[in-house]
């Protein structure tokens, strides 16, 4: 079974951390709300670089994935992404 979801950067400019949602406009008013209470936490903050969204087209993991997933928490979101993703495409970029 195959199917999409979005995904931003949680760290402008990084890909390291991704926050993912089910459709765009949930992953863009996500980022939306995370920018805002970034800049109300501390004022003083300089601009945010640009975010990224990308939409992720995935695969179900299969049982031996899922269950060493569950066994490696510590590695999961990096696990299953390499294991389901089959293409990445970016979509948008949120600015301020």
């Amino acid at each position: 079974m195959q199917f999409h979801a979005y995904a931003y950067q949680v760290l402008p400019g990084s890909d390291e951390s991704l926050h993912f949602a089910k459709t765009y406009e949930e992953c863009r008013e996500e980022a939306a709300d995370q920018r805002r209470e970034l800049k109300e936490r501390d004022p003083d903050l300089p601009p945010l670089g640009p975010m990224k969204i990308y939409q992720f087209f995935m695969r179900m993991p299969d049982e031996a994935t899922l269950l060493h997933a569950l066994n490696h928490p510590d590695q999961t979101a990096t696990m299953l992404q390499n294991a389901c993703v089959i293409e990445r495409r970016e979509v948008g970029t949120l600015t301020e």
